[in-house]
């Protein structure tokens, strides 16, 4: 797939991962103990932040060139995760079927929406999925990326090398346990970020604990997933292209 399918919500992904790892850095400036925790804090809620950026972006961008496919051939087999989503006529009203239209108009659907859970990523995305295949965020898909350097044996609670020695019997057991480990990490994540937004951190009388490794474990944890979803998206999106009937041209065109 050609690097510009993407591109953008990887490009600000980056970006702001990276200023979240700022936060951690610059975060012993500050000599008051307290002040310290709530840049912590600040860490991860922004490297939440960035993840529900990135997701709302790439389904903008996937949607929009889907619909620019459409336009070019009337003829696509596409599924009906696609029909559904409900376009605001508006826009194609004032802006017309043009690809910049159809990009203002899945940003105002994704204006209303969030990617602040698994489960949402899941519902999203897996429209542009294989049938019968392995879906995003599923145990198949998600031990796929044991093997990843990044990968800490708290997202699976497992080691890759353990792992690779297990029998049949043991690593479909094993996958089960790793993908249920995966999601409760990414929910503690989610609920925390929750937490510090809507209650300044604080559960009943006091914030809760926090410290530096904590926040750095985090924002980790949420650039290992956006870097494998981003890998798992670009590849699926090309397939999908293929498999709804697009011709070579049109994939060539809505991919740029």
């Amino acid at each position: 797939m050609p690097k510009h399918v993407l591109k953008t919500s990887l490009n600000h992904f980056e970006n702001d991962i990276s200023r979240a790892f700022t936060l951690l850095t610059q975060s012993s400036n500050f000599s008051d103990e307290v002040a310290r925790q709530d840049v912590w804090r600040a860490a991860i809620m922004m490297a939440v932040g960035a993840s529900d950026a990135f997701f709302c972006k790439a389904y903008v961008d996937l949607i929009s060139r889907t619909l620019r496919a459409m336009q070019r051939e009337s003829n696509l087999e596409v599924p009906d995760g696609i029909f559904n989503v409900m376009f605001p006529i508006s826009i194609i009203a004032s802006r017309g079927t043009s690809g910049l239209g159809y990009r203002i108009g899945s940003r105002l659907i994704m204006e209303k929406e969030s990617f602040l859970s698994l489960n949402s990523v899941k519902k999203k995305f897996n429209v542009f999925y294989e049938p019968n295949m392995p879906k995003a965020l599923t145990d198949d898909k998600i031990i796929s990326w044991i093997h990843n350097q990044r990968v800490k044996k708290r997202h699976y609670g497992i080691t890759s090398r353990t792992y690779r020695s297990l029998g049949a019997t043991q690593k479909s057991s094993a996958k089960k346990n790793a993908g249920k480990t995966f999601r409760n990490l990414f929910a503690k994540h989610y609920q925390r970020r929750n937490d510090c937004i809507h209650n300044c951190d604080r559960i009943k009388e006091k914030p809760q604990r926090i410290t530096e490794s904590m926040a750095k474990k985090c924002v980790e944890d949420y650039q290992f997933l956006v870097g494998e979803m981003h890998e798992d998206l670009s590849k699926e999106f090309e397939k999908f292209l293929r498999r709804i009937g697009c011709t070579p041209a049109t994939i060539r065109s809505v991919s740029y």
